[in-house]
């Protein structure tokens, strides 16, 4: 595309332009004004006019073909870091709920509290992040407390939306136990999985959860396809993509069902 000239320049070529032809226009105008009995000289004169126009004409020809290029007025976009730019343990977010709930979406079940959040005991009580990483590889951590598990079946897990060519997942506690007896031999199940299900290369792995008091910390970790569950630096769970190169990068949501969930912090650095 051949960029248009601005005023500055359109300006500069009409002084060159006039300043080449201002000795040629003086010429004319002293033969013009000159009277009739030395005209015959004038007209002697004319081809020293003509050359004196043509070696103006053939300099302005040089001076235009060696000029410096002009610069394009297009406006370009401001250069952006590129996501791999980040180095790992760059904080990309922090959760701030001391004077509200700072951009996150909540379910009406999530009572805000001295800073933290918490859950009541309903189905599907979801906390949607204002924050979607901008890297492909990237950790969330999320300090918690369980408070009450006061029946069987509850949830607790951090949920990550299926996106265009990158695969979903869900890194969680599944299967909360109430206060009544149960089997030894039958535990919550610690676990991540992508969505689709079926995306996975091979089954999940799956491990049990012992309740304990206390603030714990989840940890996940993504890496291109891959997903790594953590429990307080332990590594619980993992997955991995057979058809998509990268996982989600949100919308990121914490979701509990039927159980109380005190939720302290939630944290996202680059990978």
């Amino acid at each position: 595309m051949i960029a248009r000239p601005d005023r500055c320049q359109i300006a500069d070529r009409k002084e060159k332009y006039m300043r080449a032809t201002a000795p040629i226009s003086g010429l004319w105008n002293v033969q013009n004004e000159t009277p009739k009995h030395i005209l015959t000289g004038g007209r002697r004169k004319l081809p020293v006019i003509m050359l004196v126009l043509f070696l103006l004409v053939l300099l302005c020809g040089c001076s235009g073909g060696n000029a410096a290029p002009v610069a394009s007025t297009t406006p370009t976009a401001p250069a952006r870091p590129t996501p791999t730019s980040l180095p790992a343990g760059t904080l990309l977010y922090q959760s701030d709920w001391s004077h509200g709930l700072d951009g996150w979406q909540s379910t009406g079940g999530w009572k805000l509290m001295h800073g933290m959040l918490q859950s009541d005991v309903g189905a599907g009580e979801i906390l949607t992040s204002p924050y979607m990483p901008v890297v492909p590889n990237y950790a969330i951590e999320v300090r918690y407390q369980i408070i009450s598990t006061p029946v069987n079946g509850g949830n607790f897990a951090v949920v990550a939306d299926k996106a265009p060519q990158k695969d979903g997942y869900t890194a969680g506690i599944l299967d909360f136990h109430g206060p009544a007896p149960h089997s030894e031999f039958s535990n919550p199940e610690v676990l991540v999985f992508l969505n689709p299900i079926d995306a996975a290369g091979s089954r999940p792995q799956i491990s049990d959860y012992e309740s304990s008091p206390g603030v714990h910390t989840y940890r996940i970790e993504v890496q291109g396809p891959e997903i790594q569950f953590f429990i307080d630096q332990e590594r619980k769970s993992s997955a991995t993509s057979s058809q998509t190169d990268f996982l989600s990068n949100g919308p990121i949501h914490v979701r509990v069902d039927k159980a109380i969930i005190r939720v302290f912090s939630v944290r996202i650095t680059a990978l």
